[in-house]
């Protein structure tokens, strides 16, 4: 297929998708006549309190995945050279769907996972979920670690209640892990 076909696909299914991911807990929230925002955690504490718990956040998460990585290593599973590939292919195809995925899908996925699905099913099920949303990447590595890091951002959203400093530390995780890859 054409490289400016694959763009299209990848964007539209995308795109779709992270609408689905925003609107559905925005229509939930407006049919029951609650502030969208409110209801999902979106506000400020303060700048420096959503920094300083974001990256609080952010080294916890570079933290547990750097020891997943070393345990998967040790026991000869880590297979994250396929996310690495699935990474370069996107980037082949277009820097900018690769920035989108860095920056909108993950206000989606928090706001899915952690600002609408912990309260509807609980931090366990949407943590469960979100390991799965991460199967696509074809390493069990990928979603072992997504397991355990969406345990640790659904935990710090529980307990704060607020879904921005889970967007920044996530945010600043990918890139970090997306700069290493491409390195």
């Amino acid at each position: 297929m054409e490289e400016r076909g694959k763009l299209n696909i990848f964007s539209f299914n995308f795109i779709i998708i992270d609408l689905l991911l925003i609107s559905t807990p925005a229509a939930y929230f407006i049919a029951k006549k609650k502030s969208v925002a409110e209801s999902l955690g979106i506000f400020s504490n303060g700048i420096k309190t959503d920094f300083f718990r974001a990256m609080q956040l952010l080294g916890a998460l570079i933290i547990v995945s750097f020891a997943i990585s070393a345990i998967m290593f040790f026991l000869g599973f880590n297979d994250l050279s396929r996310v690495g590939e699935q990474v370069e292919r996107i980037k082949a195809i277009s820097p900018l769907l690769l920035l989108y995925l860095l920056v909108v899908r993950v206000i989606a996925e928090e706001i899915f996972f952690r600002g609408f699905l912990i309260q509807k099913i609980g931090w366990i099920p949407s943590t469960a979920l979100f390991g799965m949303a991460h199967f696509s990447y074809g390493s069990v590595t990928e979603v072992l670690g997504a397991l355990v890091l969406g345990a640790i951002l659904a935990k710090a959203y529980e307990r704060n209640r607020n879904i921005v400093p889970n967007i920044v530390a996530h945010m600043f995780y990918n890139l970090i892990f997306v700069a290493l890859m491409l390195a």
